[in-house]
């Protein structure tokens, strides 16, 4: 039961951190190509952070 638990904790920790992650690596890499190019993906990837959270709190009921 005990492992179980931190097991679940555990990938999403591990989920998380591959999400920074990727788009850490995606957003440098549009910065080497263009400056202009690396600030629009960062708004995209604010948007899409801040659409995933909203989600999240509105699936578990948050917020009301």
């Amino acid at each position: 039961m005990i492992f179980r638990e931190l097991f679940k904790r555990f990938w999403l920790i591990f989920d998380v951190f591959c999400y920074i992650l990727a788009f850490s690596f995606i957003n440098f890499g549009i910065f080497q190509l263009n400056s202009v190019a690396g600030f629009i993906s960062l708004g995209i990837t604010f948007a899409i952070t801040g659409f995933a959270s909203e989600l999240i709190n509105y699936r578990k009921g948050g917020g009301k």
